[in-house]
């Protein structure tokens, strides 16, 4: 979803981020971390056996307890990380929000986009960024965005000389 569409009026967005630059704001776009099928298949196996425990149903084994208290954890840090995972992009850089660290690349250190493990028709996307001195360094981050297609228009857009194999 892109920061600034308020409601379903696409009017409306349009008029509240045009005043946005009227009063001098940085427009942005935030891409959330999308929440998929695996998200949901964590979340009713930690519900079923959570209600299993709790209920007394099912197989009394030792390892039942472990098993549903796991589940949890893992469906406590799905949920988490659609939450607290989002992307920022303006006209001067690209913004990584993972919980409570913030990476800004520049588009200038833009290099590269394509689908994770070499593979365009992978969900996820690897940005690769190459810095130059004095904070040289290269690296990348996996993107996994709500709005795959306006997230990778947005990067074409605004680091037109990365390469893109998406």
């Amino acid at each position: 979803m892109r920061a600034g569409k308020v409601g379903n009026s696409v009017i409306h967005s349009v008029v509240i981020l045009n005043l946005r630059e009227f009063l001098g704001y940085a427009v942005f776009m935030r891409f959330r971390a999308k929440f998929g099928a695996l998200g949901w298949c964590w979340v009713l196996l930690a519900c079923a056996s959570m209600f299993s425990l709790i209920a007394g149903v099912g197989h009394k084994s030792t390892e039942h307890p472990y098993l549903a208290v796991v589940s949890m954890l893992i469906a406590s840090q799905t949920v988490l990380n659609h939450f607290f995972t989002y992307w920022e992009m303006d006209s001067s850089s690209l913004r990584v929000h993972y919980f409570w660290t913030t990476r800004e690349i520049a588009w200038a250190e833009a290099t590269h986009v394509g689908g994770a493990n070499s593979r365009p028709s992978s969900g996820f996307l690897d940005v690769y960024y190459a810095r130059s001195a004095p904070m040289s360094g290269r690296g990348h981050f996996l993107a996994n965005p709500n709005d795959r297609r306006a997230f990778i228009e947005d990067l074409r857009k605004f680091a037109p000389k990365a390469e893109f194999e998406v």
